[in-house]
């Protein structure tokens, strides 16, 4: 982890977490899915930092079976992609492969290890670097180093020190993040100003509910035979592309023709991207195709595409399909097994839409619509940068607290 030996104060060494006098390392397993389950049952389950919180995980599976076990207190480090986050386990728990358990022996504390682990996150990441899956093994994680005070007492005086100042910038996080929710329900009261809350509510003068599939090609079929260079660039739109706070395709990757399969989803510019499986549709993944080489891209097989037709403008079913009314019911018809559930299609082609009588009237409506989601975005920008600040202060203050001077040779 050291780019360069550092000078310690005295009384510190650099040590690693291969030191058994210090740590002892137990590397996750995963137990046969079958005893997976969300009833409680058995002991919590983690195999990845999705459910890692700013100091504990929250657990959301159990396992009724486990073999690989953490214990409270032990820190958690994810070593499969995302490599180095870090969290402390409050209670006994199953971990998976993704995960592995330090466990601090007398004279090493926990509160100390965990702050000085996510100081050189960076580092550790890079060593499962080269690895196809982004992974890091015991091995690697032995050779990890890190400063060591010798005395416990400094140990829990740096730990103390630490914790109160990332409490002062979480109080700031959390301020910060309370302003981004009251800027999404703002966002959410907009579309309902026109989009009412339920199917079959009453709509203003002259508007009819309409199944979207009498406005939109749903999943529309492209040719597929028309000759191109497999050299040819074209735009790819992966499901991660998708910005769900800001509804647009943050990232196209130019790729080959010879490289796009069949089993893609093709659309083009103009068409409504929608994300079909949980959590990405329930986040709001969805966005409007555009700036696509020569007018047509490819992307996940996990979107639905909606092309309007004639009458309907794009920005009118993106806005609809964006509501989380919609969404909402699009969970009551999902289909498949917990965790990789999907809407399915029959569920668009018959949702109701409410339709102004005229495309002027949706023309000045968009209008209105787009201004006032512009105005919030703007808002949300600015809330961003004081979360980026926010985040930059806490790395300078482990940066302060463990870059120590340089020897000089």
């Amino acid at each position: 982890m050291k780019e360069v030996k550092k000078k310690l104060p005295q009384g510190w060494r650099w040590v690693s977490l291969g030191d058994t006098s210090l740590i002892t390392l137990i590397m996750g397993q995963s137990p046969p899915s079958e005893t997976y389950n969300k009833e409680q049952k058995g002991l919590p389950f983690f195999q990845g930092c999705t459910d890692f919180g700013r100091i504990h995980p929250e657990p959301t599976v159990w396992c009724s079976d486990p073999n690989r076990i953490a214990e409270p207190n032990d820190i958690l480090m994810t070593v499969r992609a995302p490599v180095g986050p870090t969290n402390i386990a409050k209670e006994k728990c199953c971990i998976g492969r993704g995960i592995a358990a330090i466990r601090c022996k007398e004279g090493l504390s926990y509160k100390y290890l965990i702050w000085v682990l996510r100081k050189f996150e960076k580092q550790i990441a890079s060593e499962g670097a080269g690895s196809v899956f982004d992974a890091i093994g015991k091995d690697e994680m032995k050779k990890i180093e890190f400063p060591f005070p010798f005395s416990v007492t400094e140990q829990l005086k740096t730990a103390d020190m630490l914790e109160h100042k990332m409490n002062e910038l979480e109080k700031m996080r959390q301020a910060a993040l309370k302003q981004k929710e009251a800027i999404s329900a703002m966002h959410g009261a907009i579309l309902r100003e026109i989009f009412p809350p339920k199917e079959g509510d009453k709509l203003p003068v002259g508007w009819r509910w309409e199944e979207v599939s009498n406005v939109c090609f749903l999943n529309p079929r492209m040719d597929r035979t028309v000759p191109r260079d497999a050299n040819a660039l074209t735009s790819f739109v992966p499901m991660d592309a998708i910005d769900e706070e800001k509804g647009v395709i943050a990232k196209i990757i130019n790729r080959k023709y010879s490289e796009i399969s069949k089993g893609y989803t093709f659309f083009a510019n103009g068409d409504v991207l929608f994300a079909k499986i949980t959590p990405c549709m329930q986040n709001g993944k969805s966005a409007i195709a555009e700036n696509l080489i020569d007018g047509i891209g490819f992307g996940s097989t996990e979107f639905h595409v909606f092309r309007p037709k004639e009458g309907t403008l794009k920005e009118w079913i993106y806005y609809f399909v964006r509501t989380s009314e919609f969404r909402k019911r699009a969970e009551d018809h999902f289909t498949g097994s917990a965790g990789q559930q999907r809407v399915p299609t029959d569920f668009l082609e018959e949702a109701l839409i409410p339709m102004p009588p005229r495309i002027d009237e949706q023309i000045r409506i968009v209008a209105k619509l787009k201004q006032k989601v512009n105005e919030l975005e703007k808002m949300s920008d600015v809330v961003d940068k004081k979360l980026e600040a926010i985040e930059a202060m806490q790395g300078a203050i482990l940066r302060e607290t463990f870059d120590f001077q340089e020897v000089n040779n």
